[in-house]
Parts: structure tokens; sequence; C-alpha cells
């Protein structure tokens, strides 16, 4: 019998999730270009990525009776053309434009009869640019398999030079085995551990904004773009991180946003995946992460004060992550559930966030793809329960900020941005 490739559990997860019409899983990543793609570049870039990665000619099979996990099939009527769109964008080709058709195509959901993916090339852009919009179901890979695999493709298309390094997390060293015939012991209190940090992981909350707390699965997109180099030189002047300096910037932005509004809340619950990605696990597809979920604080009126306060929060997130194994262990139990029960389950999790946030390196290096040189890279994630997404990719010299809104939370999007921008250029400005 052939063998199948089941969904991890983290995946089927994130699949059951189509359950809930307010929790949108699907990722859209934007590529901006400085000149118009080649089609024929493309193409043939597109049939080589197709061809090494298994998983994007593949669909969701349901499990039959008495299996817990749903797992991956060829599928037979699988063509390029069914998958790979041409577009030309509306109005005056502006960046405005360009969102807004990304945003309406964005929330479109993907057949559960063929692979979790699509690119739509768009012409027609101010100053003869062109744009890739590639939407993904995050059961298909998140954003660090991603990253890896436009590294591959890179190299496939003649751009050895250009190959994207992504930074590798840190991982605790091996526990030694223990001796022959002895009790593993340091194996039960591991196991203790991680069902104790699993527990925290999946713990139930509710929002704590008492400005954002309407939800719905419209959604709205915008840009931000800053010098990476600025950001990086804060992070060392604090002795801090790029994350924790971008963490702080959003929480700077939503504090002056909420006072806008009459509302000093001096904390909003926040997530954040954390990669566990094995340096090893190069260029497969899935997701390997751990959310996170945490107090950003918004109660602290100096900027360097703020870095170095996610600077603890993260680093204690970090220390809270189960060992090994146990990093799926919440999803296996939930798999075991019956789909609407283990999907509500869930959902109550992810709802109990104001603001998502994610941050991917992407590479350091400017790259050409299909004859055409990248200016800008942004992700749009899923919002997922939360009011907004904010996501930061970082290519060449820029960080972009990707920031998707709900506007039923959030009526008045571009004031938000406006504060979130001013959140940036505040703690940008605190080191210099």
């Amino acid at each position: 019998m052939k063998h199948r490739s089941y969904l991890s559990a983290q995946d089927a997860i994130i699949w059951r999730q189509a359950i809930d019409k307010d929790i949108l899983t699907i990722v859209t990543n934007l590529a901006i270009f400085e000149q118009s793609i080649d089609h024929i570049e493309l193409f043939a870039a597109i049939e080589e990525a197709v061809s090494f990665i298994p998983r994007l000619r593949q669909r969701v099979a349901a499990p039959k009776f008495g299996k817990w996990l749903p797992y991956w099939v060829d599928d037979p009527a699988f063509t390029l053309s069914n998958h790979v769109h041409w577009t030309v964008c509306p109005g005056r080709g502006c960046d405005k434009d360009l969102l807004e058709l990304i945003a309406r195509v964005s929330v479109q959901s993907f057949s559960p009869d063929h692979p979790l993916w699509s690119l739509t090339l768009v012409h027609g852009l101010e100053g003869a640019r062109s744009a890739l919009v590639i939407r993904r179901h995050h059961a298909l890979i998140d954003g660090i398999g991603l990253v890896r695999l436009f590294s591959r493709l890179t190299q496939a298309i003649g751009s050895e030079a250009n190959a994207i390094r992504v930074p590798q997390p840190e991982r605790p060293p091996a526990r030694p085995p223990p001796e022959c015939g002895q009790p593993d012991r340091g194996r039960f209190r591991e196991v203790a551990r991680n069902i104790r940090l699993t527990a925290h992981i999946w713990r139930p909350g509710r929002p704590m904004s008492s400005v954002m707390s309407k939800r719905s699965p419209e959604q709205r997109f915008f840009m931000l773009s800053r010098p990476i180099a600025l950001i990086r030189s804060t992070a060392q002047a604090t002795g801090c991180t790029v994350n924790d300096v971008f963490l702080a910037s959003v929480a700077r932005g939503l504090r002056a946003y909420h006072l806008r509004h009459g509302c000093n809340d001096p904390a909003l619950r926040a997530s954040m995946p954390i990669s566990v990605r094995e340096t090893s696990d190069q260029s497969s597809a899935g997701n390997k992460f751990v959310l996170a979920r945490f107090s950003l604080p918004m109660d602290i009126g100096d900027p360097i004060e703020c870095i170095r306060r996610c600077h603890s929060i993260v680093r204690n997130e970090r220390q809270l992550l189960p060992d090994g194994d146990g990093a799926d262990l919440g999803p296996r139990v939930l798999c075991r559930m019956p789909s609407m029960f283990s999907a509500k389950l869930f959902a109550g999790v992810l709802k109990s966030v104001d603001v998502a946030t994610t941050n991917v390196a992407c590479s350091a290096t400017p790259l050409q793809f299909a004859g055409a040189r990248l200016t800008k890279y942004f992700t749009y994630a899923g919002r997922c329960g939360a009011a907004l997404m904010v996501s930061l990719y970082s290519y060449a010299d820029a960080a972009n900020f990707g920031i998707n809104i709900d506007p039923a939370a959030v009526p008045d999007c571009e004031t938000l941005v406006e504060k979130l921008a001013l959140g940036f250029d505040e703690t940008l400005r605190a080191t210099q």
C-alpha cells in the first residue's frame, strides 16, 4: 500500500479552523518588482518549484473512519494554469489600489479538492512596476518555511549568490540518555514540565482592549517601511533585539491610538509565533512554531524602557517553550477530539488576542526573480481572530510591515496606521 503523508497535528488543527468563518488562515505575500516580470521565466520558475516541492501539487484528504489526522494526496487534476493567474491593477495602479485589490482577493477560500495555494501576477502599477501576490493556506507552510523555499527557487533560476540565510532559533542542548538499567527520572520530569507548559500556552483568555472589541472576517491591508539599519542600531543601543524594538513600536502605536479614543488600557493581549524549526529542517513544508501569548505593555511612557520590558517578556516566553516533542503536545491532544470541539477550543485561544505579530527575516541581499528586481516584500498573515496583525519581513535594507486590520474592530483604520507609524518613529528616535 502506498505510504501516506499525514498532516502534522499542528497543521491539522489549523486546517480544522475552516469550520469557524471568523478565523481566516490564509496568508497573502506581496512581492513588488521595479519592472515587468518575464512570463516565460515566471512559469519556468514555478514549474521548477512544483517539481521539487510535492506539497504544491497535493490536496488535503479527509481522514477515514478511525483515523484522526488528514493526509496529503496528489491532485490528479493539477495544472499550473489553475493556480497561476494574471490581472491588471485597478485605478491609477498606486500602492493603495494594489492593497485594495489583494485585500479583496485574500478572503477567497481555497477549494478543498485542489492544492492550497495560488499566485497572481499584477500588471499596470505606477512606474511600470509589477507585483506577485502569493496566497497560501497556513496549513501548507509557515513563514520561515516559505522563505527557505523561496531561497531554493532563486537558486533554481540561477541566483546562487542571492541564496537566503534564515537565522536559526537557539535550541537547548540535548539531555544525555540515562545509564543502562536506571529509571529515566529526567524524562519523567520533562514530560511533567511539558504538560504544565502546554497548559500555560493553551490557557483560555479574552481580549484586553476596551476599544478594539468587535470582530468580523473583513480585512483591510496597509504597508509601512523603515530602514532596517536604524532598527538594528536601536536594538544594539538598548542591548535588545530587532524583535524587541518591533514589539515596543507596535505597543507605542497602539498606546497612542487608545489615548486618542480616551482609553488608557495598561496592556493588550498579544501573540507571536516562536519558531522551533531545527537547523537541518531546511525546506520542508508544514508549520514548526509555538504560539506565545503575553501582555503587551501600554503603560510605559519611555520608549527605551518599553523596549527593555518587551525584551524581558519575550525572553520569559522563550523559557516557557516545551522541550522536544512537547512543542506539539497541545495540537496532538486536540486532534484526538471531535473536529467541532477542537476547532472551537483553538478558536477561543486565537480570539483572546488583541494584536497578533510575526517577524521573519528574508534576504539581506537584493534579489532578482523571473527577470525583474525585487524592491519590496510584505506579508499579510491572517488575523485569526485578532483585531489586527502586524507582520515584519526584513528584506535588503528595509523592514517592511504588512498591517492587516479588522474594520469592525478599528473603523478608523487610517488613524491606527498613523499612530503605528508614530510609534515606530518615536521608538527609533529614542536612542539617536
